[in-house]
């Protein structure tokens, strides 16, 4: 795969351009979308009558080391080609995504134990007698500390990066 930004570019508007969508395709969709592309974009009759006519030779579109000399199968190496570099993509979008989803369970983890905190700190307010003014007082600005932080949390880490890392792939962000 020499550029992978282009391959970004050309699955995005010719599969899918959505990554999790993507990832979601059988390989029977992948192959059927890939099929009917490659058999759009020059028909037999058209490579028939520019070789006929001079224009072309039949070894300026097949691939490097290829022996075919009929279209139908030389579009079923280009199919092969392709498929082989939609698959790393997958692969490669599945890695990403998986990243992306345990540093989110991580993440989910930590703000679980944060909410944990501040409604055990808001039952022992609730749970403080009438006369306790300090003692509520104190709670309270502890509560408030733990929301700030919660807050805080949720802004600095959550994994964004990763996130966007799979859901752009290749496609250039700025």
């Amino acid at each position: 795969m020499k550029d992978k930004k282009a391959l970004d570019e050309w699955m995005r508007k010719t599969i899918s351009s959505n990554t999790e969508d993507l990832i979601r395709k059988s390989q029977d969709e992948i192959n059927d979308i890939i099929n009917m592309t490659i058999n759009k974009i020059v028909t037999e009759q058209k490579i028939e009558k520019l070789i006929n006519i001079g224009a072309l030779r039949i070894e300026q579109i097949r691939l490097e080391e290829s022996k075919e000399t009929d279209l139908p199968s030389i579009n079923k190496e280009y199919e092969k080609e392709i498929n082989k570099c939609v698959g790393m993509y997958i692969s490669e979008a599945n890695e990403r995504k998986k990243s992306f989803e345990e540093a989110k369970q991580t993440f989910n983890s930590e703000i679980k134990k944060q909410y944990y905190a501040i409604e055990l700190k808001r039952n022992e307010l609730k749970n403080l007698g009438f006369l306790s003014f300090a003692k509520k007082k104190e709670l309270r600005v502890e509560i408030e500390k733990l929301e700030a932080q919660l807050i805080r949390y949720k802004t600095e880490n959550y994994p964004t990066s990763l996130k966007m890392a799979f859901e752009n792939m290749y496609m250039d962000t700025n």
